[in-house]
C-alpha cells in the first residue's frame, strides 16, 4: 500500500527533499515506499516510510471491520447463532446488545463479516493498496469453522480482489493486483461455525470484536449433546427388564453433518 500526497505546495519542494532524505538516514533500508508530491516544477517521487512491501493492514487505520450497526445495511456484519436441536435463532439480550445467552455445544454460528479500505484524506492524501497487502481477523474461540482455503473474494462488479482463508480461529484475506488504484473497496465475508462441547476447565463464554463493539457469547452448560451421530431422541422411560422388548419402545438416531462451506463474496 502506497500514500501519495496530493496538496500542491509551491516552493518548498526542496526543504520537503531535503528533510525526507535526513530522516531516511534515520531508517532501515528496507523501511521506504515512494509517494508523489506536486511541486512548481511538476511531480517528484519523495521517499515515505511504510514498513516494507507488503502491508500488513491488521489493526490500522486503513482497515475498517463493521460493526452490525454499520450503514449501508448492506455492508455491515452480520450474527446469527442457531439452536441445532429447535432450529431457532438465539437472539441477543435486549435491544441492540451483543451478548448472547445459552449457546448449547452443536449450535450453529453464521458470521457475515463486513469491512472497507478507508481511501485517505480528500485534498491531502490518498491511500493506495498493493498486490499481497492482507488482514487478519480473530475469529471467537471454541468453535470449530468450516474449512476456507484460497476461496475468491470479489468486488462489487464481480472481480476477484483477493482469497480468504481460514486456519485455526483466523480469517486471512490476502488481496492482489486488482486492488491496486481502486477506491472503495469493501466486502462482506460469510464463515460458519460450530460450537464445541464444553470439556472440563475450559471457558464458559467466548468473545470477538467488531468494531467497537464486543460480541460476547456465553455457553449452555447443562446437559451437552452427544457426539455427531449418536444424537438420543428417547424421552420415554426404559422397559421393564424381560428377554424381550415392546415394539412400542422406540429408539431413534440423527446423524448430524458439519457446518455448510463458507463463502466470501464482495
Amino acid at each position: 500500500m502506497r500514500v501519495r500526497n496530493t496538496r500542491a505546495r509551491k516552493g518548498k519542494a526542496f526543504s520537503l527533499l531535503m528533510a525526507v532524505l535526513l530522516a531516511m538516514q534515520l531508517l532501515p533500508l528496507n523501511f521506504v515506499q515512494a509517494v508523489q508530491v506536486t511541486s512548481a516544477g511538476g511531480p517528484m517521487m519523495m521517499p515515505l516510510a511504510m514498513g516494507g512491501s507488503v502491508k500488513d493492514l491488521t489493526d490500522t487505520k486503513y482497515l475498517v471491520i463493521h460493526g452490525n450497526d454499520y450503514s449501508p445495511s448492506n455492508q455491515k456484519s452480520e450474527i446469527k447463532i442457531t439452536d441445532p436441536a429447535t432450529g431457532t435463532e438465539i437472539l441477543p439480550t435486549g435491544s441492540g446488545s451483543s451478548i448472547y445467552y445459552n449457546a448449547p455445544s452443536g449450535a450453529n454460528l453464521m458470521l457475515k463479516l463486513g469491512f472497507h479500505l478507508e481511501e485517505g484524506e480528500p485534498g491531502v492524501m490518498t491511500y493506495d493498496y498493493e498486490d499481497c497487502d492482507f488482514f487478519n481477523f480473530r475469529l471467537p474461540e471454541g468453535l470449530t469453522f468450516a474449512p476456507l482455503s484460497g476461496i475468491a473474494v470479489k468486488d462489487g462488479s464481480g472481480v476477484t480482489i483477493g482469497t480468504a482463508s481460514i486456519s485455526g480461529n483466523t480469517l486471512t484475506v490476502v488481496f492482489n493486483a486488482n486492488v491496486e488504484g481502486q477506491y472503495g473497496i469493501w466486502g462482506n465475508i460469510t464463515i460458519n461455525g460450530t460450537f464445541n462441547t464444553i470439556t472440563s476447565g475450559a471457558p464458559e463464554e467466548t468473545s470477538f470484536s467488531l468494531s467497537s463493539q464486543t460480541v460476547v457469547i456465553e455457553r449452555d452448560t447443562d446437559d451437552p449433546p452427544p457426539a455427531p451421530g449418536n444424537v438420543n431422541l428417547d424421552t420415554s422411560p426404559s422397559p421393564p427388564p424381560g428377554p424381550t422388548r415392546p415394539t412400542s419402545w422406540v429408539k431413534a438416531a440423527v446423524t448430524s453433518s458439519g457446518p455448510p462451506p463458507s463463502t466470501a463474496t464482495m
